[in-house]
């Protein structure tokens, strides 16, 4: 489904048609202004005008916005094949799809949504990347929700590690002009949401993030301890809430509030990528060297485990998988690490030379500057006298014996 995406819609059907491996575009188009039908008709796609338009648009206080959810489930209709891969306009899809039709054909009848690996870019940067169901057997899916609708299907969807497909997404790398606009809509949907339901917490979520966007940090905390209050409310209750909520404080410079929640985190979440970067965050920020340990040894091993395992933290929102928080943590235990090993190895040096063995002693400075050379620190003597702020050390020189008369 489309609305005004010229600007986006013939690099979209390109990336798809490159796939060799789909068998029909289609498109509903749900008024659009500009030329994005014919663009999309000329690229290959089969067009769909939206009849009774009224019937799918809705009145906010901030705007007359489209039913998300309603004109999605619309689209649908008449797609041909037993499977439909969703791709908005403002993304594009990359990867090897050779054997896609193939892996499709063999799955459980019981399989009903499958997830690609999906990649927030903004000015040319990878930001955030999680798993998302894209794939959806044909007749099995509705979407449910005005905004930030989402599908809804019997079974958990599944991840095929065989299946090399990404969307890349671009939605958010926008002029100042056009992403106030999509935070009118978004923000406006999600009170309309509201006022329909009160009881229905979901829309806090993505409020505490939109107001996080616009720096109104007191209004984004406000949401997120709402819908952190619902919980119990809540089929499918969103883990990545905490980490919003733990940027929200220190933004607002509340060191007290965000040690507190961010133990509660770590208690209920202690393998998760956010959490640990948001450990990271708060040890740099209070130079407390616990929680940069903490966090940095977190956030490494919860990374490569990530990378292992694509659906590690489900397919909910996961802000900080990207090399830049990764090269933080990097950082932080290197440096930490090294001064773990000066001091270990300024202590071993200190005792060695206390003791009165020197064979014994003579054993263990060749031990250690056998293992140096092999990890290349061809000086360690020296590397101890910069990291420890003390002068050269030099091996200590065996005690000569003296000759028998």
């Amino acid at each position: 489904m489309v609305r005004n995406e010229a600007h986006n819609i013939a690099r979209c059907i390109a990336s798809i048609k490159r796939l060799k491996a789909i068998d029909e575009i289609l498109i509903l188009d749900t008024g659009s202004t500009d030329a994005t039908p014919q663009i999309a008709n000329d690229a290959g796609a089969r067009v769909r005008l939206l009849e009774n338009p009224d019937d799918y648009f809705i009145e906010t206080k901030r705007g007359r916005y489209i039913d998300f959810s309603k004109a999605r489930n619309e689209s649908m209709v008449g797609a041909s094949g037993d499977w439909i891969l969703i791709v908005d306009a403002d993304e594009d899809i990359v990867g090897d799809a050779s054997t896609l039709k193939h892996i499709l054909g063999q799955m459980e009848d019981d399989i009903e949504g499958v997830t690609l690996q999906f990649i927030d870019k903004q000015q040319g940067r990878d930001i955030m990347q999680f798993q998302q169901a894209r794939i959806f057997r044909n007749g099995r899916i509705r979407w449910d929700g005005v905004v930030h609708n989402r599908p809804y299907f019997k079974q958990p969807a599944f991840f095929c590690p065989d299946i090399k497909l990404e969307i890349h997404h671009y939605g958010y790398d926008l002029t100042p002009e056009a992403e106030q606009k999509k935070w009118d809509r978004t923000v406006g949907l999600l009170e309309y949401r509201l006022e329909q339901n009160p009881d229905d917490a979901v829309p806090y979520f993505y409020l505490a993030q939109n107001y996080s966007q616009i720096k109104e940090h007191e209004k984004s905390v406000e949401f997120a301890l709402k819908y952190i209050a619902a919980r119990d409310t809540l089929d499918n209750f969103n883990l990545s809430i905490y980490f919003t909520l733990l940027m929200e404080l220190k933004k607002l410079g509340d060191a007290e509030k965000m040690d507190t929640w961010l133990a509660q985190a770590l208690k209920e979440l202690p393998n998760d990528l956010d959490i640990a970067a948001a450990a990271i965050e708060y040890g740099e920020w209070q130079q407390k060297s616990v929680a940069l340990k903490l966090g940095s040894e977190k956030f490494i091993r919860n990374y490569d485990a990530l990378a292992a395992n694509k659906l590690a933290n489900g397919t909910r929102f996961v802000y900080s998988n990207n090399k830049y928080w990764l090269t933080r943590a990097l950082f932080h235990f290197s440096l930490m690490s090294m001064h773990e090993g000066i001091r270990s190895l300024t202590r071993l040096y200190d005792d060695l030379k206390a003791m009165d063995d020197p064979k014994y002693v003579a054993s263990v400075f060749d031990d250690i500057d056998r293992e140096t050379r092999q990890m290349k620190l061809s000086d360690w003597r020296s590397v101890i006298g910069r990291g420890c702020k003390v002068v050269q050390l030099a091996k200590p020189e065996k005690k000569k014996k003296k000759k028998r008369k």
